[in-house]
């Protein structure tokens, strides 16, 4: 029941703000939440194979206007970096639409600003 209790307050925190697209390289504790997605009829809930398959699929929904959210394990963190990595170069940097959670499985759960961890710091310098 506690199991049950966590994801549907998460569930609700992610509705509340206006997210109702997520996709998701689903685990077993990601499905306690993707439950409550599912059975929301103004959700849509989109599998994926990998992580970066995730990152391009909500990149295009926040070009075209809309919020979306993925669900992943903790580990499904390190294999999206470079997708990540890469939103958050170039003219992108500043604007894209990251932010990062920890699942319950990772530890404290607290979020992290995208900024601080994947926009370059410094100056770049290119050979002509």
């Amino acid at each position: 029941m506690a199991e049950q209790s966590w994801a549907k307050h998460v569930a609700d925190v992610l509705r509340r703000n206006g997210i109702r697209l997520f996709a998701t390289v689903p685990d077993y504790i990601v499905s306690h939440v993707l439950d409550e997605l599912w059975a929301d009829l103004e959700c849509r809930v989109v599998t994926t194979t990998r992580e970066e398959e995730a990152v391009g699929l909500l990149s295009g929904a926040w070009l075209a206007g809309h919020r979306g959210a993925l669900l992943m394990q903790n580990s499904g963190l390190g294999n999206c970096t470079n997708a990540l990595a890469s939103l958050n170069m170039g003219r992108w940097a500043g604007r894209s639409p990251t932010s990062w959670t920890r699942s319950a499985s990772a530890g404290s759960g607290r979020c992290r600003s995208p900024s601080s961890s994947t926009r370059p710091t410094g100056s770049s310098s290119s050979a002509t």
